[in-house]
């Protein structure tokens, strides 16, 4: 499943990409996201679906009137699935239920975005917007 960025995917050629894109791209936001156990349920032998409730917090680094903040909540899903005894996470996305930004420049507009998938803050300037 491809992280998807204003309604266009980005494909990644390998896992270090990933890592670079998302290096830069969360460098200037910080945030924190508290998550609950979970609810887990075995829906085969090979096969486990689960639901993490989330609360989020993000924001700019900057003090006072320039800054932003940003709250969320929602829900992580994941499926993870055995294969030849391991268990690899198949899928995964989130379902944001809240979401709450205050300050910042061009909220939600040209400077920052939010990741659908992650519910992450972002800036803007890495492709399709």
């Amino acid at each position: 499943m491809p992280v998807v960025h204003g309604g266009a995917p980005a494909h990644f050629r390998n896992r270090q990409d990933f890592i670079n894109h998302f290096t830069v791209a969360n460098a200037e936001p910080e945030s924190i996201h508290v998550v609950d156990p979970g609810d887990l349920e075995a829906v085969g032998e090979d096969e486990i679906k689960a639901v993490f409730g989330v609360v989020f917090h993000a924001g700019s680094r900057e003090d006072g009137e320039g800054g932003m903040h940003a709250t969320g909540a929602g829900h992580y899903h994941e499926v993870w699935r055995r294969v030849e005894g391991e268990w690899w996470l198949e899928r995964l996305w989130m379902k944001r239920c809240f979401w709450k930004v205050r300050g910042g420049v061009g909220v939600m507009g040209e400077r920052w975005h939010v990741s659908p998938v992650f519910g992450v803050l972002w800036m803007s300037g890495w492709g399709a917007s």
